[in-house]
């Protein structure tokens, strides 16, 4: 996973190893919401691949249906810890 956006924040910047542990601790966590993500649009593209061009409101409900369901697997925004 390409993780090279995000910033090391400054306090693991002095010693390696704990950016090492901090770089390994984000995409452990990022890696399932990456899956889901990869899964709604291997699903949206399956879709579209077999409708005719025309049906294009239906390839959009179903991505947007996609995306729901990947939504409601992800925790509430009020259920996460607060940011530092």
């Amino acid at each position: 996973m390409d993780l090279r956006g995000l910033d090391t924040p400054e306090a693991f910047l002095q010693d390696p190893a704990r950016a090492a542990e901090y770089r390994e601790a984000v995409e452990a966590a990022a890696q399932p919401l990456w899956q889901r993500a990869l899964d709604a649009f291997g699903g949206c593209a399956a879709v579209a691949r077999d409708q005719p061009a025309h049906s294009l409101g239906r390839w959009r409900e179903r991505c947007d249906l996609e995306a729901r369901e990947a939504a409601e697997m992800l925790p509430d925004a009020e259920d996460s810890p607060p940011a530092p």
